[in-house]
Formats: structure tokens, sequence, C-alpha cells
């Protein structure tokens, strides 16, 4: 083992001209080789960066998208809560205390004509609110609002993965640049000791 250990060590300080001219060319051989790797590896970073930046652009535009739909959502919920009395403004108990109103009306007005060759007037018939299921144009306008919400929960959800899945995605190219990276330190390290071994063995030639 000493005596394989020293032929190495005597090779590198004094090496014959054929022995230098052997490693110089080996050494510049590791030198383009490292090189033209980094290369390729520089050229597929660049390729992950853009493609990253094009997921950055596309999760910029969901989240803005996911926003704007929870606000729809949100108001939309509203107005349904409105329309069938849960919401801020109860609209079926508007109705209902109008109607109310125009049954009392129509009451004191009936004991107030106490003449049986007078028809009394139906009041309460002819100021009675229609419920919003009564009325076509508010019906319609309840369940277009009510396929719309659904429209948007879906939406929202779809979003969602959407989201999850660019999530992923952006992880995995970090991860690729990530590996580009390290590679690059590698052939840079063997791109130096080539250099070096260049330069040492070309004095010998």
């Amino acid at each position: 083992m000493d005596c394989a250990y020293n032929v190495v060590f005597m090779s590198w300080f004094n090496p014959s001209p054929d022995e230098a001219a052997d490693e110089y060319y080996a050494s510049r051989n590791r030198y383009e080789n490292a090189a033209n790797q980094k290369y390729q590896s520089e050229r597929q970073e660049e390729g992950y960066r853009s493609e990253r930046c094009g997921v950055v652009n596309a999760l910029n535009s969901c989240h803005s998208d996911k926003i704007n739909f929870e606000k729809r959502l949100e108001d939309l919920t509203k107005i349904i809560g409105c329309m069938e009395g849960s919401g801020f403004i109860d609209v079926p108990g508007s109705i209902g205390v109008s109607n109310n109103s125009s049954e009392q009306a129509d009451e004191s007005l009936r004991k107030s004509i106490q003449c049986d060759d007078i028809a009394t007037p139906d009041f309460a018939g002819v100021f009675r609110c229609k419920s919003v299921e009564e009325e076509t144009h508010s019906n319609n306008a309840l369940n277009d609002f009510k396929k719309e919400r659904e429209r948007l929960k879906q939406a929202i959800e779809d979003l969602k993965n959407q989201i999850n899945q660019l999530n992923a995605a952006f992880d995995n190219l970090s991860s690729q640049i990530a590996a580009c990276n390290a590679q690059q330190a590698e052939l840079r390290k063997v791109m130096v000791s080539s250099a070096f071994d260049m330069s040492h063995f070309k004095s010998y030639m």
C-alpha cells in the first residue's frame, strides 16, 4: 500500500511529460464535461423558474377570483336571507305586518258600516301584499339567486382545489430549482479542481 501511495505521490509532483499530458487532457475532459452539465443545469433551472413564475401568476389570479366570489356569495346570501325571513331585513315578516294591518283596517271598516244596502269593500283583499313565493317576479328572482349561490359555492370549491394543485406545483418546482443549484455547486467544484489539475500538469508537459 505504501509503495502504491508513493507512486501516485511521485506522479503528481514529478510526472513525466507523457504522464503530465495524459493527466492534463483527462482533467480538461472533466472540466469540459462539468461545464457542459452545468450549462444544461442552468438552462433547466431557467425553465423551472419561468414555469414557477407562471404558477405564481395563476395563484394570484385564483386568490383574486376566490375573494371576489366569496364577497358575491356573502352579499347574495344576505339577499336570500332577507327574502326568506332570516336576514337583517325580514321581507316575509314585513309583508305579514302589512297584511295584518290591512285586515285590521278591513275589520274596522266593516264594523263602521252597518247598512245592509251598502256592500262593504274588501279592504284587506285590495291592499293585501303577496308573499315572495306568490309574486311571480319575486319568486323567479329568489330561485335565480339560489341557483347563482350554488354556482358560486361550486366555483369557490373549484378554485380551492386549483389553488391546492398550484401550491403543490410551486413546491415541486422550488425543489427542482434547489436540486439544480446543488448540482451546479458540485459541478463548480469539479471545474475548479480540474482547472487546478490542468494548470499543474501543463507545467510538466
